[in-house]
């Protein structure tokens, strides 16, 4: 008889336990080299989304800190255009005040307030253009205040400038608010009598005369006694020009100086 042998049972050794483990270790890196290969390109694609990202960011960075620097010249610009305006707004004001300034020398008399010789003048061609236009009446009168040079020398001439104050606020309260005044010399005045009659204007002049001889001047304790010499005429359609006017009042004028001051005296 053949002797039985023992049942066989499937052995190991090291070896063949490690050469499995390898084949399987093996197999694992390979399954991870192709995960990882993935995972590879996501990270390179992150990298490359983050990167583009902190470029655009950069840039925006660079855009909000340019607009900023725009944002400030832009404020300083406006502030020193506001400043600018606000000088010459200053500027226009003062010009313009200088030109009143200008414009009232050159029409107002500075110590009586009555008009200078030039406005006057101007105002006295304005009505004579009147007159021929419309035939209108219009009167002048040429008043000069006797010794007013006398008046400067014994009172000086502080006392002369109070007198000529004085006369010209006489002026006002008998004079009417139609009638234009000017100083036409140093203590000479032109008084024009527009829409008005000879008669009447003459009426207006000797109610002036009486009033300043009877309202002297007191000035530094003084008393200064004053009075007027007047010409008066009117406006013809026969005369060439106005200084034509103005040369009979002037001769009525010299009469009444003539004829021992403080008065009046009419040409015709």
């Amino acid at each position: 008889m053949t002797p039985k042998r023992p049942p066989t049972h499937e052995t190991f050794s090291l070896f063949d336990n490690e050469e499995r483990v390898l084949l399987g270790a093996e197999s694992m890196l390979h399954q991870l080299e192709q995960f990882s290969g993935g995972v590879k390109e996501l990270a390179a694609a992150y990298r490359k989304s983050y990167a583009e990202h902190r470029r655009l960011l950069r840039i925006s960075d660079r855009l909000q800190l340019d607009l900023h620097k725009a944002n400030q010249s832009l404020a300083a610009q406006a502030a020193e255009l506001k400043r600018l305006n606000a000088a010459l707004e200053e500027e226009v004001a003062l010009r313009q005040q200088l030109a009143e300034e200008l414009r009232l020398i050159a029409t107002i008399d500075g110590l009586t307030g009555f008009y200078t010789r030039r406005h006057i003048l101007e105002l006295a061609a304005i009505e004579e253009k009147r007159q021929r236009h419309l035939d209108e009446p219009v009167s002048l009168a040429l008043l000069d205040l006797d010794h007013f040079k006398q008046i400067n020398d014994n009172y000086g001439h502080a006392a002369g400038d109070e007198v000529l104050r004085c006369f010209a606020a006489n002026c006002r309260k008998v004079c009417r608010e139609t009638d234009l005044i000017g100083r036409f010399g140093g203590e000479e005045f032109l008084i024009l009598f527009p829409q008005t009659e000879l008669e009447t204007a003459q009426s207006v002049i000797e109610t002036l005369r009486h009033y300043i001889a009877e309202h002297p001047v007191t000035f530094d304790g003084q008393v200064i006694t004053v009075s007027a010499s007047i010409g008066v005429t009117a406006l013809q359609s026969s005369d060439i020009s106005l200084e034509h006017a103005i040369s009979r009042a002037d001769r009525a004028l010299y009469c009444a100086k003539h004829q021992g001051r403080n008065r009046i005296e009419i040409f015709t």
